[in-house]
C-alpha cells in the first residue's frame, strides 16, 4: 500500500492502494482522519458516483471506519491532478486547455 500525506480539501489525508474481491481492478483509498457522520458519506457517494467522464476518476463508495472517512476510487496508473500538472510542475495552463477543462466540468 502507498501512503502519502496530502492536503486535499484542506484536510490532511493518506492514500492507500488496495485490492478487493468486489472490484476487478486495484482501488485507491483516500483516508481522512475526521469524525464524519454516515449522512456525509451517503451525500458524497450519491453526488459523485453517477459522474461518468473519461477525465474524472470514478468514485465507487465512501464509508466511515474507526472514526475515519474513506473514499474508494478506481486506480488509474500515471494519473495526475490538475494541481500536479500545472501548479507543482510550474507549467503554465494554456488558455485553450483551461476552456476545455471548464466546458467538460459544466
Amino acid at each position: 500500500s502507498i501512503s502519502r500525506e496530502s492536503g486535499i480539501y484542506g484536510l490532511p489525508s493518506s492514500l492507500y492502494s488496495t485490492y478487493t474481491s468486489a472490484h476487478p481492478g486495484p482501488l485507491v483509498l483516500r483516508r481522512f482522519d475526521t469524525s464524519p457522520s454516515p449522512k456525509i458519506c451517503a451525500a458524497v457517494t450519491s453526488a459523485f458516483r453517477p459522474l461518468r467522464s473519461p477525465h474524472i476518476v470514478p468514485l465507487h463508495t465512501a464509508f466511515v471506519h474507526n472514526r475515519a472517512l474513506f473514499f474508494a476510487h478506481s486506480y488509474i496508473p500515471h494519473a495526475r491532478t490538475l494541481r500536479e500538472r500545472y501548479v507543482d510542475d510550474t507549467h503554465s495552463l494554456p488558455e485553450h486547455a483551461l476552456w476545455s477543462y471548464l466546458c467538460q466540468l459544466l
